[in-house]
């Protein structure tokens, strides 16, 4: 994240931007790119969260099930 580091062209103003910021890259890493290590599946599909990579696409529009109609 380049707003973390000292000198950006657009440094964060206020703590909410860095959150919705680092709270984007995370739902990316987990759900979107594939790991070698996990023999190329996501964190999110080697827990079990999901059964497929998601697209940014699916993630960015993507609604979630309310929580009571949760399977776990």
């Amino acid at each position: 994240l380049a707003l973390a580091t000292r000198r950006t062209r657009h440094p964060a103003r206020q703590i909410e931007t860095v959150n919705r910021a680092v709270y984007l890259v995370g739902c990316l890493y987990n759900f979107c790119d594939l790991h070698r290590s996990l023999g190329k599946r996501t964190p999110a599909m080697a827990a079990k969260l999901t059964d497929h990579q998601w697209t940014v696409k699916e993630l960015l529009y993507r609604r979630p099930d309310p929580f009571w109609l949760s399977t776990t």
